[in-house]
């Protein structure tokens, strides 16, 4: 059941997106540039550190304002 609400849902997803993509000039372009970002590993590594690093900020504010309103 699940499989085939998967395929469904990839189909959909596939015709929206190809004609979409075959008739936008910008949509295209956008997309070659995230493909060319994507296969950067320089890049890559610097977004994942700033994820990672966003992440322990979230995480240490959260412990902040919980330990604060604890005590």
């Amino acid at each position: 059941m699940i499989s085939q609400l998967s395929k469904k849902i990839e189909l959909k997803f596939w015709d929206t997106v190809i004609p979409m993509l075959s008739n936008s000039a910008w949509l295209r372009t956008a997309a070659k540039s995230l493909s060319d970002l994507y296969h950067d590993e320089q890049i890559v590594r610097h977004i994942a550190i700033g994820v990672v690093i966003a992440f322990a900020g979230f995480a240490s504010g959260f412990l902040l304002f919980s330990l604060s309103t604890i005590f």
